[in-house]
């Protein structure tokens, strides 16, 4: 409803406003890459500062990035956790019970 920064007219989930939780994402150099490329997803609850993830389009990151590569995975968008506590929309449908 405007609070915090939010857009009170979003209306992305019927007349609510939803948003998720994102950490400040920076795109790592391929220098940076880790050997495992199988890491947590970007959009992970609980993202310190420092950690590495792996980003799928969600929290604003590129699912084009293809920033690192190895034997098994190629084009990872991977991202360091620069901070934490931005808001972004979220693009998911409610899913309901059958």
């Amino acid at each position: 409803d405007g609070e915090c920064s939010t857009d009170q007219g979003l209306n992305n989930c019927a007349d609510a406003d939803i948003y998720r939780v994102c950490a400040e994402l920076i795109a790592v150099e391929s220098e940076e890459c880790p050997d495992d490329l199988d890491i947590q997803n970007c959009a992970t609850f609980g993202l310190q500062p420092g950690e590495l993830c792996e980003g799928d389009g969600e929290c604003g990151t590129d699912n084009s990035l293809d920033n690192c590569d190895n034997d098994e995975d190629q084009g990872a968008d991977i991202y360091r956790v620069a901070s934490t506590s931005t808001y972004a929309p979220t693009t998911y449908a409610p899913t309901t019970s059958p």
